[in-house]
């Protein structure tokens, strides 16, 4: 019975815990890409889109801009080292073209023009560095060197980076032909980018903002319904201590009919 119930609060606590960070996105929209885009395309429609913005500045010519978005995908568990200190850690790395802040609250490092910069959960700070005070600090991946902007308070183990970064080497992701290969195989980081996630106006709904890609840009974008995800969610969180109730009231019953005396009954 104490298992059962500590497996209860466990539940409950996660459950809790999913369903308060699915509310903090409520003025956010999340699409995934059957077809992900490869870098030079996700940096060419970031680029057009802030080139609208700035023309469109002051002006009301009825043609509809695009609300801040940051188009990233996530590859598992990947290697970073500290070559310094001969130290490498494991992380997930989240690779971004946009806005970080729609990702990260209120991260708005590395920037869209920033080639070098990259944040680093505090969990993979202390194992390679052994403090969480590093930021400016450099890291590796794969050849490639980042320095860290920022530290997340993350209970998950991220690396994250804008694309586009410099290789060691000294060239540029994205700078090569879509078909170019290397080492007789594609860029990896072009079957990555498959998810975005933007700012929600008040004004326009979901179909508004999924047309919207399709007008401008002639991308297929899914809506992923976060307002379902939040209802069945809360469900779950409902449901833990719904159970606790029944099971406590069934408790109480059982004793109500062991009782003889009309007082022990009353009491209970």
């Amino acid at each position: 019975a104490a298992a059962a119930a500590g497996l209860g609060i466990f539940l409950f606590y996660l459950s809790s815990v999913s369903w308060g960070q699915m509310l903090l996105t409520k003025d956010r929209v999340m699409f995934y890409l059957e077809q992900p885009l490869s870098v030079q395309k996700a940096k060419e429609v970031d680029e057009k889109s802030q080139e609208e913005k700035q023309m469109d500045s002051g002006q009301e010519d009825g043609t509809e801009t695009m609300p801040e978005f940051c188009i990233w995908g996530q590859k598992d568990k990947v290697e970073i080292t500290n070559a310094n200190l001969y130290r490498s850690a494991q992380a997930d790395a989240v690779l971004m073209c946009g806005n970080p802040e729609l990702l990260f609250e209120d991260c708005r490092l590395p920037g869209r023009k920033d080639t070098q910069g990259c944040l680093l959960d505090e969990k993979t700070a202390w194992e390679l560095f052994g403090s969480s005070e590093v930021t400016g600090k450099e890291i590796s991946y794969e050849g490639k060197s980042y320095i860290i902007r920022q530290v997340l308070s993350s209970k998950e183990r991220i690396f994250a980076f804008q694309v586009g970064s410099p290789r060691g080497n000294g060239d540029f992701e994205g700078s090569r032909p879509e078909n170019e290969t290397i080492g007789g195989e594609q860029n990896s980081t072009d079957n990555v980018l498959n998810r975005i996630t933007m700012q929600k106006p008040e004004e326009k709904s979901l179909q508004d903002l999924q047309s919207l890609w399709g007008n401008k840009y002639g991308i297929s974008a899914t809506i992923l319904d976060l307002q379902l995800l939040q209802g069945i969610g809360g469900f779950f969180v409902l449901l833990i201590p719904l159970t606790s109730c029944v099971y406590f009231l069934w408790y109480l019953f059982c004793l109500y009919r062991q009782q003889s005396q009309l007082v022990w009954k009353a009491a209970v």
